[in-house]
Parts: structure tokens; sequence; C-alpha cells
């Protein structure tokens, strides 16, 4: 298991000239057979360029395939 907690600044604001981003984090891991694969998804953090996420775990196995 791998516990993770993140945090970023100055995130980019994306929701136009009058609103604050929305950010999030999402962790992909490449598979040769299906391309791309979500592992995990924080959630959203409402109008916050400085967010901090709540901590979390991404199983190894989630992150790793069995035969490599």
């Amino acid at each position: 298991m791998i516990y993770w907690q993140w945090s970023a600044t100055k995130v980019k604001n994306m929701d136009g000239w009058f609103g604050v981003s929305d950010p999030f984090i999402r962790f992909l891991k490449w598979h040769m057979k299906s391309d791309w694969l979500l592992v995990y998804e924080t959630e959203f953090i409402k109008n916050n360029e400085n967010p901090t996420w709540m901590p979390f775990e991404i199983p190894h196995d989630k992150l790793h395939d069995e035969n490599p």
C-alpha cells in the first residue's frame, strides 16, 4: 500500500475570467494492451488555487501489472 498526501500552489485558473479553479489529480498508468488506465482520482477542491488534498492510499497491485 502506498500512502500519499499532495498539495499544490498557484494552480492555473481554468474557470475563466471570474472563476477560481476546482483542481483535482488523476493518477494513470500505462498498460500496453489498453493504453492509459485510471488508477486513482482525488476529490475536487472547490475554488482553491492552493489546494491540499485529503490523504489517500493506492494499493500496490493497482500501480503495477502482474506480468511486466
